[in-house]
């Protein structure tokens, strides 16, 4: 029997989860490999229970940023923008990190509020964001710009320039 690419690594994950059912990363791998193959039900449900397990594991940590802006990420990834901006308004009340004001544009972005993605992903690079990180950011910038049908400033590519980490 010839498998697929993504069927070993469903049968492995399946094994991992097995020996550790609360391994929220496990089940994310696992849901991507399912989507990979076209099983959207399955997906749903592995990318689902992931992201249960995460929310239950970030209550050991309630003012952890970081830990916000992960579950904000995986809300997003999912398909949850809304959810996933509560979650980030959680975060930015206890910092203002630029990966939240990211992940912030990338929400607004997914709700088609293109006005307040601009405004979140140009706070995240005024922060300083790391290198690929603010790349990722001037990309998402442009093709906001574009939607609006408008250049983006010269300013936004010296922000970057001057004010990234090497």
């Amino acid at each position: 029997i010839i498998m697929n690419r993504h069927e070993e690594p469903v049968i492995d994950l399946g094994k991992a989860i097995d020996l550790d059912p609360s391994n929220y990363r496990a089940f994310e791998l696992r849901g991507a490999a399912y989507l990979a193959l076209g099983y959207t039900r399955e997906s749903k449900r592995d990318l689902e229970t992931s992201i249960t397990l995460f929310n239950e594991g970030s209550e050991w940590l309630p003012n952890s940023w970081k830990v916000r802006n992960l579950l904000a990420e995986k809300y997003i990834e999912s398909g949850e923008p809304s959810v996933a901006l509560s979650i980030i308004e959680q975060s930015l009340g206890i910092a203002q990190s630029p990966e939240a004001f990211y992940l912030q544009g990338l929400a607004y972005r997914d709700l088609s509020a293109l006005n307040d993605s601009l405004y979140a992903i140009q706070e995240g690079l005024a922060l300083g964001m790391e290198k690929n990180d603010s790349r990722d950011a001037l990309s998402l910038l442009i093709d906001l710009h574009a939607g609006f049908g408008r250049a983006v400033p010269i300013s936004v590519y010296l922000n970057i320039q001057d004010s990234s980490p090497v």
